[in-house]
């Protein structure tokens, strides 16, 4: 007796469209591009890292304790996931890899699985493209009588262990290093400055001079001896309006006046900053920081580095 066809064929379609399914799903889970790289190259993922120049991002939510207590928890849900819509797919339109999503924040890298040339141009040009799109965000949610969440970034560019780290029974795909450490610890720091977006001195010189920032501070951050000089991530210097490159021309003549230890100048044009930019939480810290160094001078020689005592 002749074996039909006809049903092996409707099972193998049935079996194509439930692997077609079960790796569209899977995809949501790992890095695309990681994905490829092993069916292409028929390997099996095993445990291994290399150290690789990154730069990485944290964001998450400021407040997001203090909201929790605000919002309904199924609509805290609902504009938690849309936050993490909007930015994850900024990321990947610069072709960052969206690492892991850490209860109210997201951490992502670029030049890794695939190398990206300008990598903290890329992740630089990220933030400044997700602001308008979390702005409209935070319109919609107004619109619906909804509390809007606002977003703290910090970036940092390092080298840093990337790979599969895991055991034999699971792995994932992510980075560890001092690096990483830096860079969540730049996000928290916008708490203390007033700021949003911070950057470190190595993403700003790798990013280039297409982009407008400002000096923020040398800091120490916590849980690390040494110091690295930090600066908020403006807008693109080609789009900039001529009061944020006011602000900007500002805040670094007060800047060098305090590394200069001219506290008292400093103070006044920290000052002056605050009554054409009233809501500017840098300059409020900072002529705050300047009236502390002249009531009670530094001890010389002075460092300049504020250690930070927040995570």
């Amino acid at each position: 007796m002749t074996k039909s066809l006809i049903h092996e064929v409707d099972e193998l379609g049935n079996a194509i469209r439930s692997m077609h399914t079960g790796i569209s799903s899977f995809l949501r889970y790992v890095p695309q591009d990681l994905l490829r790289r092993y069916m292409s190259s028929g390997q099996t993922a095993t445990i291994d890292s290399e150290l690789t120049e990154v730069t990485i991002l944290f964001a998450d939510v400021k407040d997001f304790t203090s909201l929790s207590e605000q919002i309904e928890p199924m609509i805290l849900v609902r504009q938690l996931n849309e936050f993490l819509e909007t930015i994850s797919v900024c990321i990947l339109e610069h072709n960052g890899t969206v690492d892991k999503y850490i209860g109210d924040a997201v951490m992502a890298f670029w030049n890794a699985p695939i190398r990206v040339p300008g990598h903290a141009r890329e992740a630089c040009s990220c933030v400044l493209e997700f602001s308008p799109r979390m702005a409209a965000l935070q319109n919609k949610w107004l619109s619906e009588g909804l509390i809007p969440m606002k977003i703290r970034v910090g970036l940092h560019s390092g080298e840093a262990i990337v790979g599969n780290l895991g055991s034999s029974v699971r792995l994932n795909y992510t980075i560890i290093g001092d690096a990483v450490n830096l860079a969540s610890r730049l996000e928290g720091l916008n708490k203390a400055y007033g700021t949003s977006n911070l950057i470190s001195e190595s993403t700003r010189a790798f990013a280039g001079f297409e982009f407008l920032t400002r000096p923020v501070d040398i800091v120490a951050v916590k849980g690390k001896n040494t110091s690295v000089q930090v600066h908020e991530l403006m807008d693109w210097a080609n789009k900039a309006t001529e009061q944020q490159k006011e602000l900007a021309r500002q805040t670094s003549h007060a800047w060098n006046l305090y590394q200069q230890h001219n506290f008292i100048e400093a103070e006044a044009a920290y000052s002056t900053i605050l009554k054409h930019f009233p809501m500017d939480g840098l300059a409020s810290t900072m002529a705050e920081r300047c009236k502390e160094l002249i009531a009670s001078p530094p001890a010389t020689p002075w460092s300049g580095v504020y250690r930070s005592r927040n995570k």
